[in-house]
């Protein structure tokens, strides 16, 4: 979601980042994906997590979902694009993509399992009112970074 952020800016949809810890934070703006003094949070007590309804691996379900089809792809591609792919921090707790309209009121929301890791940016963009941009692809120039 970080490399829409200029264009979310430019429509004037604001981006927020929240972690349950800071491991991998400072690997995380040293990728450009969100810059120091950005609207990054530490939520270590989860709380917003558990009010978005955001699921918990269980042990089971959280070894081997690395190894579904959907999530293997999303892990040998950002290797191949030379990220580290952190493994330290919570591993339980999944998060997802959420978009709220100014009132507080609920436009889209995607809940990492799994199964599936990556949001549908197609229809994120829809529900906020704007276009994806055209030939937008969420890993090209990554490989640089």
């Amino acid at each position: 979601m970080g490399k829409l952020k200029p264009y979310f800016a430019s429509q004037g949809i604001r981006l927020i980042g929240i972690g349950t810890d800071r491991e991998g934070f400072d690997e995380f703006v040293a990728g450009g994906f969100f810059k120091e003094g950005d609207a990054l949070y530490i939520d270590g007590s989860k709380q917003i997590y558990r009010a978005l309804g955001c699921a918990e691996n269980t042990c089971c379900t959280g070894c081997w979902g690395i190894f579904h089809g959907s999530i293997m792809p999303l892990y040998s591609k950002s290797r191949s694009l030379g990220f580290a792919n952190n493994m330290a921090g919570d591993k339980a707790q999944l998060g997802g993509t959420f978009a709220f309209r100014a009132g507080g009121e609920e436009a889209y929301a995607f809940f990492q399992s799994t199964r599936q890791m990556e949001c549908d940016h197609v229809a994120l963009c829809h529900s906020l009112g704007v276009e994806l941009p055209a030939g937008y692809d969420p890993y090209a120039g990554l490989g640089d970074m």
